[in-house]
């Protein structure tokens, strides 16, 4: 399995031509952080801790017969998912902009009001702003998969990107992700040259017994 992803500055053009600063700010949220859809509609202002960098998520919301049910994650686990100071900074001035007071208040809605939904941000401001950069019409996920891959580039182990992304395993991170972390491999071993001394002992003696 190998996902399809944006580079990080496709996915900033697409959050810079967004409609809103409102959906901007998602889309950097979806593209940086990794957050499904579904968890990033279900924020609300008590998950954003802008002082520790991090958004709490805690549940989703799904879309069943026409309904939105808040529910436990996909893989039923809570997660704290840490963000940049750029990226918190934008959050911040989201919050105090846009979002009510209360703690339950909503972090990201519909243009007239109440949550998101998927299939309506998809076809009304997701696909229209790929056209209008002529970029292929993917899904929303390929944030989730761009945001990994971003997180990968700047040093981020199987365990840490399995830790934020939710995965119930480092081994799915690995299926899903390991030809990232193989061209990361290959970086490594061109640059272990660059670590070995001009003159090196014939040997290191390790706790005095050289094992």
């Amino acid at each position: 399995m190998v996902a399809a992803y944006f580079a990080p500055a496709v996915v900033d053009s697409i959050a810079d031509a967004m409609p809103s600063a409102e959906y901007r700010t998602l889309v950097r949220v979806l593209g940086l952080g990794g957050l499904r859809f579904g968890e990033a509609a279900a924020l609300t202002r008590d998950r954003i801790d802008v002082l520790r960098r991090l958004v709490m998520v805690r549940e989703t919301l799904t879309e069943i017969s026409g309904h939105l049910h808040r529910t436990a994650t996909k893989t039923y686990q809570a997660r704290a998912v840490p963000l940049p100071p750029t990226l918190t900074d934008e959050l911040a001035t989201h919050l105090a902009a846009e979002v009510g007071s209360s703690p339950d208040a909503p972090v990201f809605r519909a243009p007239a009001g109440g949550n998101l939904r998927y299939g309506a941000f998809l076809h009304r401001r997701w696909k229209p702003t790929l056209a209008a950069l002529n970029l292929p019409p993917v899904g929303l996920h390929v944030l989730r998969h761009s945001a990994a891959a971003r997180m990968i580039q700047a040093g981020a182990s199987p365990k840490a990107v399995q830790v934020i992304l939710g995965h119930r395993s480092a081994a799915f991170t690995l299926s899903v992700y390991g030809h990232l972390f193989d061209a990361d491999l290959d970086d490594l071993a061109a640059r272990l040259d660059s670590c070995s001394p001009d003159v090196a002992p014939a040997l290191v003696v390790v706790d005095g017994e050289g094992r």
